[in-house]
């Protein structure tokens, strides 16, 4: 089989995958067993050696995590109900007080989130908030608060680190990935449906995405941490009606002391072998800044669904600009771009007409 015909093929089990769980609501991970399959079976793998190479496939993709997401789940439990998480949180108060006790958390959650997924760190540390807020009797809902903010603070450091030590190629794939577990978000946890052109831009969606996983062959822990670790961030500040500019104030406003920290501890010979950079980081700073608000902003107006879809105008911005810059596409890569550039394309017509129908609206 060519190599377009087996790309053709994983794009359609993707599709397939996300019609049996958005349609017929299968079990997720029956789902993915059943698509595997049926892939395997169409792209000539002998059914002799069926169970060895999705044993393999899905081996290098969820091994390691798997078992890292069952450990936390199960200490995290242990923690609980052996009453660790009630000692801990009485040693956290008695050498920080009870007054300092939100900061005690920010210790621990960021020595959590530093070396372990978000969701990894959210199950081991809630009991450790729970038996705070007993110990402290305070709202649980602030401790809750902090955990989100500096579990996530953990993952945009890690998100920073990943440029610097050759990881962009898999963190970028992430943001592939991303808009599509948005959408399976949205499905799964609020019942959301896609209007038809919304599906269109799906499909084209996963096309370009089901190539792009085909060139590079596999998942990395990266990638899997962007494309599962913002769906639950929203979902959590929706779930404590946070989604707003307060919200992501409170976040940033947690995370400066820490940003502080490595601003003191870091190296200072950039700045001072070019002085201009005094001024360009603020401003550099604003527009991240601007840009993030709007972000959140959009989070809580759009639907999940659609707001997931609308996360490939950034991508296909940023090849724009990779492009005026001298970059150019590979061969190999066209594939990839040209069905997310479509999908951005059917998202901006159907734009186009919910503007024209409201305009008719109003003037009828």
């Amino acid at each position: 089989m060519t190599p377009l015909m087996l790309m053709i093929v994983a794009g359609a089990g993707i599709a397939l995958l996300l019609f049996l769980v958005l349609k017929y609501k299968f079990q997720p991970f029956v789902a993915l067993m059943l698509v595997s399959i049926i892939v395997a079976l169409v792209a000539g793998v002998k059914p002799a050696d069926l169970v060895a190479t999705i044993e393999g496939g899905m081996g290098k993709t969820l091994g390691h995590i798997a078992i890292i997401i069952a450990l936390g789940a199960m200490i995290g439990r242990i923690i609980e109900l052996s009453g660790g998480a009630e000692a801990l949180a009485k040693t956290l108060i008695n050498r920080f007080g009870n007054r300092r006790t939100p900061l005690a958390l920010t210790v621990a959650g960021f020595m959590v989130g530093i070396p372990v997924f978000f969701e990894v760190g959210v199950i081991i540390l809630m009991p450790l908030a729970y038996g705070v807020a007993r110990a402290a009797r305070k709202p649980l809902l602030i401790f809750a608060l902090l955990l989100s903010s500096v579990l996530l603070g953990a993952q945009l450091l890690i998100f920073m680190w990943a440029p610097l030590h050759g990881r962009s190629l898999e963190v970028s794939l992430g943001y592939f990935l991303l808009p599509l577990s948005m959408i399976l978000t949205g499905r799964i946890v609020y019942g959301e449906h896609l209007s038809y052109l919304q599906k269109v831009a799906a499909v084209f969606a996963m096309i370009g995405v089901g190539h792009e996983l085909w060139r590079l062959g596999s998942f990395s822990w990266e990638t899997l941490l962007v494309a599962g670790g913002y769906p639950l961030y929203f979902v959590l500040r929706r779930k404590l009606k946070t989604d707003h500019l307060g919200g992501l104030w409170f976040d940033m406003l947690l995370m400066l002391p820490i940003g502080l920290w490595f601003i003191a501890n870091g190296h200072p010979q950039a700045i001072q072998q070019a002085p201009l950079l005094y001024l360009l980081i603020p401003v550099l700073g604003v527009i991240s800044a601007s840009a993030l608000v709007s972000y959140i902003v959009a989070s809580r107006l759009l639907p999940f669904s659609l707001f997931g879809l609308l996360s490939y105008v950034e991508p296909v911005l940023l090849v724009g600009v990779a492009l005026l810059l001298g970059e150019s596409i590979g061969r190999d890569e066209w594939l990839t771009y040209l069905p997310i550039w479509l999908a951005v394309v059917v998202l901006m017509i159907e734009g186009a007409k919910h503007v024209l129908t409201q305009h008719r609206r109003d003037a009828a």
